[in-house]
């Protein structure tokens, strides 16, 4: 199971800021604010990325959007395009301005709610230096995925057994392997 991680505020809130962030560090991040559910599955089969989709309610077709969405949290669902096969199996990180009306997505999702900061000590991603620190800690992340890649073996999350269906322990499991 792919990991994914819905990112919910309202305007101003810093869900694009938080996903410029993580496109620092994270694995083949590919930061998009539009995209059709073609070039989703396109870009999922050729780069493999940590997909982060800003605003993701307002592409053109949101419908297909969330259909390939839902079918890439799974490594062996495969979508056929005018005779031609794709997945959009991955990571992803999408935000949303409320969560959307679509349970099955929903069910896949790990939810975080962020909020309007009024701090002004927050240092700008455009800056060198954190530019520098999150080159550096995705190097270190990438050795740390390296040196631990055999070695780790998935552990049970604490009440994962008790949960009702195998949707809603889908993101806990993707969550665990994913670590």
């Amino acid at each position: 199971m792919a990991p994914y991680l819905a990112v919910v505020g309202l305007p101003q809130s810093g869900k694009t800021t938080l996903l410029r962030a993580l496109s620092l560090v994270c694995r083949r991040s590919l930061l998009l604010s539009d995209i059709t559910s073609a070039s989703l599955y396109r870009a999922c089969a050729r780069f493999m990325p940590t997909v982060l989709i800003d605003e993701t309610a307002t592409v053109a077709n949101d419908r297909a959007l969330r259909h390939a969405l839902r079918s890439g949290i799974t490594r062996d669902v495969i979508a056929v395009r005018r005779n031609h096969t794709f997945h959009s199996f991955g990571a992803k990180v999408m935000s949303w301005l409320e969560p959307p009306k679509d349970l099955a997505l929903n069910s896949r999702c790990l939810f975080v709610s962020i909020f309007e900061s009024k701090s002004m000590a927050m240092a700008r991603i455009e800056e060198p230096s954190v530019q520098q620190l999150a080159a550096e800690l995705q190097a270190q992340l990438l050795q740390f995925r390296f040196a631990t890649y055999k070695k780790v073996h998935p552990a049970p999350v604490p009440g994962e057994e008790v949960l009702a269906t195998p949707d809603t322990r889908s993101p806990a499991g993707a969550l665990r392997r994913s670590c």
